[in-house]
């Protein structure tokens, strides 16, 4: 694990918590009746889509400020984000004092985007997707020297993601099922880290889009692959990973499956959530509800968490899938 042991992991983790904790919502940890009758057990949603931003990427984004004014470090920062590290990028600056800026692909939703400006960042849309946004955000933090903040890549970030997971024990120490969504591999691998530490029975499940599964197909190879996406809804989870990144052998080392859902899997569970719940997702956070109710998550009996991570929907696509559900 990087040469760090898991202990040392968990204690990052837990000094992240101390920190960020008065500036992050303690969010809601609610047992849904629907999906526990369906899993024949105990399901309880991790309400992150009521985090400030409205995303877990608050917490990671935070602590790894606070690191850097910990080392000395002055600014500029620079990012790359599919639209919710930004905002948290952004909301942190605002905390810690720094000047971020904030490279967007042209694919990213408009309501990201708009939230990314109103928190202040210096926005910049560049690229046709994640995967090139990201090289170009690489290429100027290396040719400028100016600090690059990765959502993903980066060991301080995932510790921050990792206090989603010790906060959920907290709240409800009988989970000993974890279920997250996986694009980058930022949360997924700080959840593993949390849980393997306190928790090394729990099963820590990763899910992600079938249209954009880099994590899941590199998983299965037990190497880093490259895939061509396609289109998803859950963009926010949309992308490749970056060669060499840390995510990757942490997920290998914690987390014990992948799964893959459908677009018309993820839709269906976006509508079912906000019927059965009155809870608002983004695509990305209902792939772990589209793998319950699928089936594909099928961990009878048990007390499953699921990590439920933004709630930055694009109100076009929400309408569209209304409207589609009533035609």
């Amino acid at each position: 694990m990087n040469e760090i042991s898991l202990d040392q992991h968990l204690e990052s983790i837990k000094r992240a918590q101390s920190l960020i904790r008065s500036h992050i919502r303690r969010t809601p940890f609610i047992k849904s009746e629907w999906l526990s009758s369906l899993s024949g057990g105990e399901v309880y949603l991790k309400m992150e889509n009521l985090q400030v931003t409205r995303s877990f990427k608050a917490r990671g984004a935070l602590y790894k400020l606070l690191r850097l004014k910990e080392d000395g470090v002055k600014g500029p920062l620079l990012a790359v984000s599919a639209g919710n590290h930004g905002q948290g990028l952004a909301w942190a600056s605002k905390i810690t004092g720094f000047n971020s800026t904030v490279i967007v692909p042209k694919t990213a939703p408009a309501t990201k985007i708009d939230a990314i400006r109103r928190r202040g960042a210096n926005l910049r849309i560049e690229g046709k997707d994640y995967d090139e946004a990201e090289i170009l955000a690489r290429k100027e933090s290396e040719e400028t020297g100016i600090t690059f903040v990765s959502p993903y890549n980066d060991l301080d970030v995932i510790h921050g993601q990792g206090t989603v997971a010790l906060d959920m024990l907290d709240e409800v120490p009988a989970i000993d099922c974890f279920a997250a969504p996986v694009g980058g591999g930022g949360l997924l691998a700080g959840i593993g880290l949390a849980v393997k530490a306190v928790r090394p029975s729990a099963p820590v499940i990763g899910v992600q889009a079938e249209n954009s599964a880099a994590v899941y197909h590199s998983f299965r190879a037990k190497e880093i692959v490259t895939i061509i996406d396609e289109p998803t809804i859950a963009d926010g989870i949309a992308g490749n990973l970056e060669a060499g990144s840390c995510t990757f052998p942490l997920i290998q080392s914690t987390i014990d499956d992948i799964l893959i859902v459908s677009e018309s899997e993820i839709k269906k569970a976006i509508i079912s959530c906000l019927n059965y719940e009155g809870i608002l997702l983004e695509g990305a956070a209902a792939v772990t509800i589209a793998a319950l109710i699928s089936g594909k998550l099928a961990e009878k009996g048990r007390t499953i968490g699921l990590v439920l991570t933004g709630g930055n929907i694009d109100f076009s696509k929400l309408a569209g899938l209304i409207t589609d559900r009533n035609d």
